[in-house]
């Protein structure tokens, strides 16, 4: 019986628990497929029972399914005997009703709520807790500039080498939106054998620089925040996931080249693609024709199969994690989610990765995140190359996790040709899912006779972008959702940037641990 038996549920979260798993064997019926299959028979008798079926409404259905809400007795039957169950020979769910009832007496209404009032709800708590986040932000800001202010004349006979590394005057292209941002103040010079050129990024899991090797050879460096090194276990996870990473050795996959669990900032390097993201060549191009969609569909369906052949599951692919490159994709930042997967449980009671291009059950539980997650993100990665959007959108977080968890995928403007791959990978049940290997199969002749003609089918301004990556390494503006590469670097910060001696300014942080 195990986490499908009721019998053993005591709280709200473990019925809700139950009801999850129910769902998710039950091949993870949409909202839709619920109503049409109890439509009918709403108001009807429930077998067994003295009750009779109610409507499912979604605000409501959300609400039970995530613990927030004990739902009356009557939709629980009623969403039960929708997910398969025979009500008259398996008593346990009505047995369990009644266990729990005494103790949420007074919420078991068994009424549906006003959508509306219920979205308002979930959107005030949403702004309550964004309004919280401001406010840490605002004081973490403070703090750092009094830091700023407090350690001033130590930095103060750096600053013009710094300044004459990144001046506008020296650099006509540094005046511009282009390239990447340069290091602040407060910004190492060097991590491990790489000397910083620039930002190219932040994120939650830390900050991304462009770096280059003692021969030259530029890098992507990708910091870990203090916090999270700080977490027990979580070195010994990110090295782990690291030397899985390292064995990654696809054609698609931007390699990892060196990395430090260890130190006191712990850091992974991985080879420098010169290549804008998918989410920066889409917005500024437009959405990608078919043939073009379908080269990068086999790319990174080639790219899943290396990650997935070391033991790794992604767990954040999305636009912004593809670089087009002229001979194909690159998937970069896996690796790493995984290693702080107990830290985005504990600290923010969600999972990881972006919510718009994450699959219902790793939304749901991150633990359950596999193989099948990531061929849904890819799907959701292809649809936003196609149409330019994403499968479900809403104006916050919430609004877009109550969509994934109650609705279909929003394929408004896929090309028709394109309809059977995309909502394949997009099915809600992972086992209905197909894999990478037969993805690529499914791609191969299309992708052939694409590319007879020696270039990537793609339409001539995104070449044109791509091309200026490779003359001018980064030659492009960020404006992306997390760390990628785009906007990596400059010539001139790279040619200006042979090492100065000047007094390393040490944060406050580093001088605590190290007394």
């Amino acid at each position: 019986m195990g986490d499908l038996d009721p019998s053993y549920a005591v709280t709200v979260d473990d019925l809700a628990r139950c009801l999850n798993q129910l769902h998710v064997g039950a091949d993870m019926p949409t909202l839709r497929t619920l109503e049409q299959r109890t439509g009918e028979a709403a108001g009807g008798p429930l077998p067994g029972t003295q009750l009779r079926s109610v409507r499912l409404g979604r605000t409501t259905l959300n609400d039970v399914l995530r613990g927030r809400k004990f739902p009356g007795k009557a939709f629980l039957l009623t969403f039960v005997e929708a997910c398969g169950i025979n009500l008259e020979t398996d008593r346990r769910w009505e047995e369990a009703w009644d266990r729990l009832a005494p103790q949420y007496r007074g919420q078991a209404d068994g009424q549906e709520t006003d959508p509306r009032q219920g979205l308002a709800e979930i959107r005030a708590q949403a702004e309550a807790v964004s309004q919280q986040l401001r406010q840490q932000l605002a004081e973490s800001r403070a703090q750092t500039e009094q830091a700023e202010a407090a350690n001033e004349q130590l930095r103060q006979p750096s600053a013009p080498a710094r300044r004459s590394i990144h001046s506008t005057q020296d650099s006509p292209a540094s005046a511009s939106s282009h390239g990447p941002g340069p290091l602040r103040r407060w910004d190492p010079e060097r991590i491990g054998p790489y000397s910083l050129l620039g930002r190219l990024g932040g994120g939650a899991m830390g900050q991304v620089y462009l770096g280059r090797s003692a021969a030259g050879r530029l890098v992507a460096v990708k910091t870990i925040k203090i916090e999270f090194a700080e977490e027990p276990g979580f070195r010994a996870r990110f090295a782990h996931e690291v030397a899985a990473a390292r064995r990654v050795s696809g054609v698609f996959t931007a390699a990892v080249v060196a990395a430090d669990p260890e130190a006191d900032v712990p850091w992974l390097a991985t080879a420098y693609v010169p290549a804008p993201s998918l989410s920066h060549l889409v917005r500024a191009c437009g959405p990608l024709p078919v043939p073009a969609v379908r080269w990068l569909a086999a790319g990174c369906a080639e790219a899943l199969e290396s990650i997935h052949s070391a033991g790794l599951v992604h767990r954040d692919l999305k636009p912004s994690n593809v670089l087009v490159s002229p001979d194909g994709p690159r998937v970069i930042d896996f690796g790493v989610a995984r290693a702080a997967e107990r830290i985005h449980l504990t600290v923010t009671r969600g999972a990881i990765g972006t919510p718009a291009y994450m699959a219902p059950e790793q939304a749901r539980d991150t633990r359950q995140a596999s193989l099948a997650s990531d061929i849904f993100s890819l799907g959701a990665t292809l649809l936003f190359a196609a149409t330019g959007h994403s499968p479900y959108q809403g104006d916050t977080v919430m609004d877009i996790l109550v969509r994934l968890a109650t609705e279909s995928p929003d394929l408004g403007s896929l090309p028709a040709e394109l309809t059977g791959v995309i909502t394949a990978c997009l099915q809600r049940s992972p086992r209905k899912r197909p894999t990478s290997s037969a993805l690529l199969a499914q791609l191969a002749p299309h992708v052939e006779s694409a590319s007879g003609h020696g270039l990537p089918p793609l339409p001539d301004p995104a070449i044109a972008m791509i091309a200026e990556f490779q003359r001018n390494p980064g030659a492009g503006s960020r404006g992306d959702d997390s760390p990628g590469q785009d906007g990596a670097s400059l010539p001139s910060v790279i040619a200006a940037s042979t090492p100065r001696r000047r007094r390393r300014y040490i944060p406050r942080w580093y001088s605590r641990r190290s007394q």
